[in-house]
């Protein structure tokens, strides 16, 4: 991959959350975060580490897989073989027994960022909770009732943000599917930030690639670059980091009761992580970004 290097331009990485489902119990307990505090990456570590009971440790390597291991270091083992998908963002359940964790697995027409499966934490019973894209919305980050039960209903709502290395966060929310028309406003909303050029680094969404867009950025005199990330590659994306910081750390912390309710809490840790540069920067401190230098 390329490095990005600029001096006058802003480099933005952009996700979109589309129908990003939160969970909460039955009884309207608070769901359980799988991470532990704070969300500044370092190079030691993989990716979405989750504190278990006893101290034991569940995380998704660079490889794709979700290993489990003791607070020491010892009795390392491998939970999952993702093959050619990736498993990632793991949780406990409360008694400790299992494992509920995203997956790009699990959808016939190829790769899908919304699949939540669940197996136990000796390897067995590994199932699939949630539907293939296009049936009914899956679901992203899991969390457990707190007798562990049950995932929890699923609330949705639409965002999308951009942020860079330099700890700038934008971010919309938008009612209804995503589109061209949308994505083009968001764009030029981030185009009004910045009076030099602006490469934003896209994921494969179908939107990103779009005509409409393709024709839009073509429109304006090179002020908007378009730069794809290969295929799925969650971590290559920052802002992994930022729905991290908004979901697990945040919202996590607080539970949900209603739809408005995760549109709210959604939307107030964003503003608060838009007030703390610091900490968006520090997103980039994983290596897997290191291609983004400013």
């Amino acid at each position: 991959m390329h490095r990005v290097v600029t001096t006058a331009a802003l480099v933005l990485v952009v996700a979109l959350v589309a129908s990003a489902c939160w969970s909460r119990s039955k009884d309207n307990g608070a769901p359980a975060a799988s991470s532990g505090e704070g969300t500044s990456p370092t190079p030691e570590r993989d990716i979405a580490p989750a504190t278990g009971l006893k101290g034991r440790i569940v995380y998704s390597s660079v490889q794709g897989d979700l290993w489990v291991v003791a607070a020491d270091g010892s009795d390392r083992r491998r939970l999952t073989d993702s093959g050619a998908g990736i498993d990632y963002s793991p949780t406990w359940s409360p008694d400790g027994k299992r494992i509920a964790f995203r997956t790009t697995r699990g959808s016939p027409s190829g790769p899908d960022p919304s699949n939540i499966f669940i197996i136990n934490t000796d390897g067995s019973g590994q199932r699939q909770l949630t539907p293939p894209r296009g049936a009914v919305a899956g679901g992203l980050f899991p969390a457990w009732s707190p007798d562990g039960s049950r995932t929890g209903d699923r609330f949705g709502v639409n965002l999308s943000s951009a942020v860079s290395a330099k700890g700038k966060l934008r971010f919309a929310a938008y009612d209804g599917n995503l589109n061209g028309p949308v994505f083009i406003d968001f764009c030029r909303r981030l185009l009004c930030d910045t009076p030099g050029p602006v490469f934003l680094v896209l994921d494969g969404h179908p939107v990103h690639r779009s005509n409409a867009v393709k024709a839009f950025a073509a429109s304006i005199g090179g002020r908007l670059r378009l730069c794809f990330l290969p295929g799925y590659a969650p971590e290559l994306n920052p802002d992994e980091w930022v729905w991290k910081h908004v979901k697990h750390d945040r919202i996590g912390r607080a539970g949900v009761t209603a739809p408005e309710d995760l549109k709210a809490k959604a939307l107030a840790a964003l503003h608060r992580l838009q007030k703390l540069p610091h900490l968006v920067r520090s997103f980039f401190r994983d290596p897997n970004l290191s291609y983004i230098t400013a």
